[in-house]
């Protein structure tokens, strides 16, 4: 009798049970999947920003800074004219109406004199008023200096102001917190991308090539202990810092020498203790030389282009040599002027001792050396150059470093081979010169000459450099003496300005300077620093890929460029708080009100002290007054019509502000003359003497305005400031490219790699499950039709038959039938055999170990994930919408032209466009994920290791069907 069919339930459920949780793995890691394809994208539009921040920073704000350098600069020149032109003003008054009535003081009889005799009692009078007022076009000459000064001083300002809002507390705070976010955006992608990059540790022969030369921090050829802790101090990398060095150096010095070879490199770097160190000193390198890159390109004034040369060589001498060649043969063959090497030979002295360079070796011997190897005679004329006075102040370097320049640069072109011969051939030349005979000089002799040459030249520069200066005050005295000589243009200096003129104090040697080094760089010398910037940028760009090739992010662990950005943010804030007086809508109007009233009332005062002068003349004739006062008012009256005549000579198309408000309001010109009438009618009549009038000492009745010396003192602060204003923007500026240059190099790396690391990782894991699923759904389906077939169905277990007489295959389907047969055969026949099942038992057990195993790692990974996404909430920028867009918006009131990408998405879209919520793309889709493929790959492995115990039932009542049948077979028979 047949066994009868049944429904293996228990198969079912567990088959059911282990597909649907494989299949929860399977949707649990295509989330995964997408999530990474979607930090892809997310890293993509974060790049894109950092790119966008990059050129605002370039084209916007480094271009406004530079221009109002220029701005600045040219203000000094105004400054310093307009305290020269209004020097001349008081010096042309003083030396024509205050001079005369001085002159006529001299006579106490003047007035008497002339009425005794029966002649005008006021033609002296009036001829001292008429040569005050041949002063006026010189007055008009200075007041348009004053106001072509401000005018032209006024941008500056109105852009300084700009920035005063821009630059505001809440808009630098949220620079400061986008550059955090930014920093930690990209540390996460790198985290990241470390684990999945399929290029990680690539190119290490190239890596271990281009690290030697940067631990030799000495160019010895070898590194030493020292070399270590110059690295560790250099590159701030604390594993290899006091005996960790030794301890090193002791474990991989294999030839006992005392050095690391290149030899040896290599298993020094893979040391466990300083993992990925390559990276972090290539990356380290490639960071500075891409800022110095930003600078050499950002310059503009030739003081900036010598001193951005020298800041490469610091960084090249470190690295290649090569280049040290071929910029220092730019430098000697007459490709840039002559001056512009002289400069960058100061510079190198003045640089020498800079702390941020990033080799011990001496840079300036190294690169006077190359110099002097490739042109001795062209360097030795530079250093000449150099040496002058001349060219010294005409650079705008200090005066007082002169001679230590010069000494130094001396002593690195005479500690060379060439300049050794070249003396001795001197040497020998001034002996036969003399009558001797000799052919050759005795070394010793040479070198005690070559060890006395620097402090010699040191010597003569000083001495020649004093002379310079004391010529130039001597120059300075002599003018000084020339502009208020005479008594009356020392009363005038006095009473106006209190005995200080307009250019006495301030700092007419820094101001000097401050002109002298804005001058513009000449083309060819601007065309060598856009090369040498597009090298540098070339090969930091090379540096930083053969990094991310080996390491697989996008920068060092150690990077922040947050604090560059603060840094930034500081030194312009420093400038603005400097220029805040001026610069504010206040501090502006400030100045104009300040050219409004001396328009209105400085000839005015001017016209004072003459009269006052006058006055006093005639206060010493006390006879005269009554005969004379009728005249005295009459002929002041009669000079109004003239005075304005005069002064519409020397008006423009559009007449001047002050000149208007004088015909408008009867002050100035018009103004001068009534008070004087009412002063001397009012005295007259009062007193009847103008004895009573206290004049000795230039008092006046009618007090003097304060104008002049308000005006000098503005001037002064303005000469004073100024310098130092223009310092600080040349620093900003600095950091300014420096920041552009970093934010283009580490996220112009994150765009060519992030997306495609992410996107190539996210469609290999898929693949990868995928795969997975196509393995265990089929072997859990033959699962299931076994149980159905164990129980009856599908024919179920039937009995051995009979071998038939073989009978070989005819034709090819025959054949091709047969081989399928004997395939078929075997698993009917075999499959209930003791070693076949217990070999399926127990791969199907490796199966399930596989997936525990896999459960584990989904764990880990599920703690990761959770890891992450904690970290993301403490940065609100990359997860709420609302604080995205403000954020980014702030940052266009920072930098008016920011915009991401082409700008085809507004910045209020932005943050969806471009994914630039990444916590919230992990986030989201973080907790299904977990609980899909956690849960799903722990209950798959519990369904399939029961699956085990089920199939080795389902075998044995396959096995019993099988007897069954036989048995009823053996009944029929």
């Amino acid at each position: 009798m047949p066994a009868e069919k049944e429904i293996p339930w228990c198969t079912v459920f567990l088959c059911g049970g282990a597909l649907l949780c494989h299949t929860m793995v399977l949707v649990g890691n295509i989330d995964t999947s997408d999530t990474v394809h979607a930090v892809g994208k997310s890293a993509d539009g974060w790049a894109a920003v950092g790119i966008s921040v990059s050129d605002s920073l370039h084209v916007e704000l480094d271009a406004l800074l530079a221009n109002v350098t220029v701005q600045l600069t040219d203000a000094i020149n105004r400054t310093m004219q307009t305290q020269q032109m209004l020097d001349m003003v008081l010096s042309m008054v003083g030396s024509t109406g205050t001079d005369a009535a001085f002159g006529a003081m001299t006579s106490v009889s003047l007035l008497q004199t002339a009425s005794g005799e029966g002649g005008n009692p006021m033609g002296a009078v009036m001829e001292v008023v008429t040569k005050a007022l041949a002063a006026l076009p010189h007055f008009q000459q200075g007041l348009e200096t004053f106001q072509n000064m401000l005018a032209h001083i006024k941008p500056a300002l109105l852009q300084v102001g700009i920035w005063v809002n821009t630059f505001a507390d809440k808009v630098q705070a949220t620079v400061d917190g986008f550059g955090t976010s930014m920093d930690r955006v990209q540390k996460i992608f790198d985290q990241a991308m470390s684990k999945i990059s399929p290029t990680a540790g690539e190119g290490e022969d190239l890596m271990l090539h281009d690290t030697f030369n940067l631990f030799d921090t000495d160019g010895s050829g070898n590194i030493s202990v020292q070399d270590l802790q110059n690295c560790a101090e250099l590159y701030s990398i604390t594993a290899i810092q006091g005996e960790s060095a030794s301890d090193l150096l002791e474990r991989y010095d294999t030839d006992e020498d005392g050095e690391i070879s290149t030899d040896e490199f290599p298993a020094l770097v893979a040391d466990d203790s300083i993992t990925a160190i390559m990276a972090t000193v290539l990356r380290a390198y490639a960071k500075r030389l891409s800022q110095v890159a930003g600078n050499v390109g950002a310059s503009r004034m030739r003081d900036e282009v010598a001193s951005t040369v020298v800041q490469y060589f610091q960084l090249v001498c470190s690295k290649n040599l090569t280049k040290v060649g071929w910029v220092s043969n730019m430098l000697t063959n007459g490709t840039l002027p002559i001056e512009f090497t002289a400069d960058v030979m100061a510079e190198l002295a003045l640089q020498k001792d800079d702390p941020n360079v990033l080799t011990t070796a001496d840079v300036g011997q190294i690169v006077i050396g190359t110099m002097m190897t490739l042109e001795p005679e062209y360097t030795m004329k530079a250093l000449q150059l150099l040496s002058t006075s001349e060219h010294w102040t005409a650079e705008g370097f200090n005066p007082d470093d002169q001679s230590a320049v010069v000494q130094q640069v001396t002593e690195w072109t005479t500690s060379g081979p060439e300049a050794v011969d070249a003396l001795k051939k001197v040497m020998v030349e001034l002996l036969q010169a003399e009558g001797h005979s000799a052919e050759h000089v005795d070394a010793d002799h040479v070198a005690r000459v070559m060890a006395g040459m620097p402090a010699a030249a040191a010597r003569m520069t000083e001495e020649r450099m004093r002379a310079h200066r004391q010529e130039v005050h001597q120059q300075r005295v002599s003018a000084r003496r020339q502009l208020y000589n005479t008594s009356g243009q020392q009363a005038l200096l006095v009473q106006l300005l209190g005995g200080v003129a307009f250019q006495d104090g301030g700092v007419p040697d820094l101001s000097a300077q401050a002109l002298r080094k804005g001058v513009p760089a000449k083309p060819e010398t601007l065309l060598f620093a856009k090369w040498l910037s597009a090298n540098a940028t070339r090969t930091a760009n090379r540096f930083q890929e053969q990094c991310f090739n080996y390491t697989g992010q996008s920068s060092s662990p150690l990077d922040a460029f947050n604090t560059q950005i603060q840094g930034m943010v500081k030194k312009i804030s420093g400038f603005i708080t400097l220029m805040k007086d001026y610069s504010t809508p206040a501090g502006i109007e400030k100045l104009e009100d300040l050219v409004a009233e001396f328009a209105t009332h400085a000839m005015d005062d001017v016209f004072k002290v003459v009269k006052n002068i006058i006055m006093s003349t005639m206060g010493k004739v006390e006879g005269a007054v009554n005969a004379t006062k009728d005249a005295v008012v009459n002929g002041l009256d009669g000079q109004k019509a003239s005075l304005l005549e005069m002064a519409t000579q020397y008006e423009h198309e559009r007449p001047p502000r002050w000149l208007k408000h004088f015909k408008k309001t009867g002050s100035g010109l018009d103004g001068v003359a009534a008070q004087r009438h009412a002063s001397n009618t009012e005295f007259a009549l009062t007193h009847g003497s103008l004895r009573e009038v206290q004049l000795p000492g230039g008092v006046s009745p009618e007090q003097l305005t304060d104008v002049w010396e308000k005006t000098s003192t503005m001037l002064r602060q303005l000469e004073v400031m100024l310098p130092t204003a223009i310092d600080l923007l040349k620093f900003a500026r600095k950091e300014v490219s420096a920041v552009s240059a970093t934010l283009e190099s580490l996220f112009g790396s994150l765009a060519e790699n992030g997306k495609g690391t992410f996107d190539q990782a996210a469609v290999l894991y898929k693949m990868i499950w995928v795969f997975y699923y196509y393995i265990v759904m089929p072997m859990t389906l033959a699962i299931l039709y076994y149980g159905f077939w164990a129980s009856g169905y599908f024919g179920g277990p039937q009995a051995t038959k009979d071998v038939e007489e073989y009978e070989p295959p005819q034709s090819f389907m025959e054949r091709c039938r047969c081989c399928c047969h004997a395939c078929c055969n075997c698993c009917r026949k075999c499959h209930d055999m003791q070693l076949c099942f217990w070999s399926f038992i127990l791969l199907f057990q490796v199966i399930v170990l596989l997936l525990f195993v896999i459960s584990v790692v989904f764990i880990i990974l599920a703690g990761v994930k959770i890891f992450v996404g904690s970290s993301c909430a403490q940065i609100y920028l990359l997860g709420d919408t609302h604080v995205c867009t403000e954020t980014l918006n702030m940052l266009a009131t920072f930098l008016a032209t920011f915009q991401i990408g082409q700008g085809e998405v507004p910045l209020s879209m932005a943050c969806e466009h471009h994914n630039l919520k990444t916590c919230t793309i992990i986030e989201g889709k973080l907790l299904m994920s977990i609980i899909l493929t956690v849960v799903g790959s722990f209950l798959a492995s519990i369904f399939s290791f029961q699956l085990i115990f089920d199939t080795a039932m389902l075998h044995e009542r396959a096995r019993w069907r099988r007897m069954v049948a036989e048995m009823d077979l053996e009944q029929l028979k």
